[in-house]
């Protein structure tokens, strides 16, 4: 846009800058004089074409429509509908490069002959050519020039937009329809919109939801919470190293002479044990043991052991008092024989 020479009616001009044109003809569609043409076409070649087509939709198509599409839809699922496919018949198919470059004039020419003319073009932020989906539907609507003629306001000119793969379903979808008199009317205008206006309605079901939410989060409160489930009473083993012990009270020729074993009794009763192989538990690497056993609460007989064939190492042998949630952490180290437990509530 440039600066106009003083005293002109309007301030700007807009100047086309051949090395930036894409080709999208939105350009042509904005000038209602027909003053603009894309490349070597003469924008006189689409009123041509238009003029054609509905001759042939009085000829022999069996609902007198015309549909504008652009090249995206047209490369979709439209081809039935330009080729001698099934569908030919059914509508007259013209394409253009974008849904902006429909002069709104031409729709009416169609309109004149008693021929519905319908655009089918990109939705909302979708258009290959930025916004020519937008300002076609302001054009058609009235809130842009070239505007649609306003003895053109209900007529039968519509508009869907809709994904390129959706062509089919665009083509044949219903006109709205609005309440006029007590009778059911087709509502031409309203079938030309992009987006739909936020109503009352709209901020009504949204608040009726809120509601909902508040409501459901208030009950939701009233329920029963224990931010400490109850946990049972446990003595937790854990064995980093279970070579410790034997460095102190036995000898690799006692260990090498049976099976080894660690186990873990409760009141008398064992309630862990586990063996190992004589040769691996003095490398340099042994596995670590652990095991979380649950036990009843009260005053419980722990003890520890290291069973070697006929020898028994006691590593801990004690009576605990289990309170509620307690547990009791059992571990050995190199340099003690069992670390100092104490029963630790959770």
């Amino acid at each position: 846009m440039v600066e106009r020479e003083a005293g002109a009616r309007h301030k700007l001009i807009a100047i086309a800058d051949p090395s930036l044109c894409v080709s999208c003809g939105i350009c042509v569609g904005s000038c209602q004089d027909d003053a603009i043409a894309l490349g070597d076409n003469s924008p006189d070649i689409l009123w041509s074409v238009v003029a054609d087509r509905i001759e042939a939709v009085k000829a022999h198509s069996t609902t007198s429509r015309i549909a504008f599409i652009c090249e995206r839809h047209a490369a979709h699922e439209a081809e039935s509908y330009l080729t001698a496919g099934e569908h030919k018949n059914e509508t007259e198919v013209i394409v253009v490069p974008c849904a902006g470059a429909i002069p709104p004039a031409l729709l009416t020419k169609g309109v004149d002959e008693n021929v519905e003319m319908r655009v089918v073009g990109c939705p909302p932020d979708d258009c290959t050519n930025r916004e020519g989906n937008k300002w076609m539907a302001e054009r058609i609507l009235r809130h842009r020039l070239p505007r649609l003629n306003r003895d053109y306001v209900d007529a039968p000119i519509t508009a869907v937009w809709a994904a390129p793969n959706e062509f089919v379903h665009a083509l044949n979808a219903p006109i709205r329809t609005k309440q006029e008199e007590g009778e059911t009317v087709p509502d031409h205008l309203a079938s030309r919109r992009l987006t739909w206006p936020v109503t009352w309605r709209n901020y009504g079901a949204a608040l009726a939801l809120l509601a909902i939410v508040m409501l459901a989060q208030i009950l939701l409160t009233r329920l029963p919470y224990d931010r400490y489930p109850e946990q049972p009473t446990a003595v937790q083993l854990v064995i980093s190293d279970p070579t410790a012990p034997y460095g102190h009270y036995l000898n690799e020729e006692a260990i090498a002479s049976g099976e080894t074993m660690i186990a873990l009794a409760v009141d008398g009763e064992t309630v862990f044990e586990q063996v190992y192989d004589p040769t691996a538990v003095l490398t340099d690497s042994p596995s670590p043991i652990y095991s979380h056993i649950e036990v009843e609460q009260g005053e419980r007989a722990i003890q520890l052991m290291v069973i070697n064939g006929n020898d028994t190492l006691m590593l801990f042998d004690e009576s605990v008092a289990m309170e509620p949630r307690a547990i009791l952490n059992l571990g050995a180290t190199r340099d003690l024989r069992i670390a100092t437990p104490t029963p630790q509530k959770k």
